[in-house]
């Protein structure tokens, strides 16, 4: 795949002296082919085989993926609550229509001008990604009504849920 543009360009050999090439600068492919007068461009009877060339430049990431733009995805929570015995606030959630891994999930708690944050990397399951269990300690929040959301990062897909809130008593 051609990303950004750019030129491909390679040859095959077939034979000693015969050679054919071809190149994409974007507008389609064209090939050449030379040989000595009178000489086959398939050569004397061996087949072509393939010259390796320099790979042409892309627009890449780290991974080697080509770069996108993310995709707005919606993020779904299936619970916000908090869990006495754990002492903590906990909340579920998971990224609908989309399976890959890479992405963070970040849970987010606001109350007046205090706010909390935990992070986890999602993990693609069937049908969707989840984000599992994202939880912040009760000690790290005061006693009250949380606002809250998640939302989802990846190099591919982002999206935030809707707002809930949480009474931590």
């Amino acid at each position: 795949m051609l990303v950004g543009g750019g030129a491909v360009v390679g040859y095959l050999v077939g034979g000693p002296d015969v050679s054919t090439s071809f190149s994409d600068d974007g507008g389609g492919v064209a090939a050449t082919s030379s040989a000595p007068e009178g000489a086959s461009p398939q050569g004397a009877g061996a087949g072509p085989t393939a010259t390796p060339s320099a790979p042409p430049p892309s627009s890449a990431d780290a991974s080697g993926d080509p770069d996108v733009d993310p995709v707005d995805r919606s993020v779904s929570y299936t619970y916000a609550s908090y869990d006495a015995a754990g002492a903590r606030v906990e909340v579920g959630a998971f990224i609908q229509e989309v399976v890959e891994t890479g992405g963070t999930c970040t849970l987010v708690l606001n109350r007046g001008e205090a706010s909390a944050q935990a992070r986890s990397t999602a993990v693609p399951d069937a049908s969707s990604t989840a984000c599992g269990a994202l939880s912040i300690p009760a000690s790290d929040l005061a006693p009250g009504a949380w606002d809250g959301f998640v939302t989802y990062e990846s190099r591919t897909s982002n999206g935030r849920s809707d707002d809930f809130v949480v009474v931590v008593p």
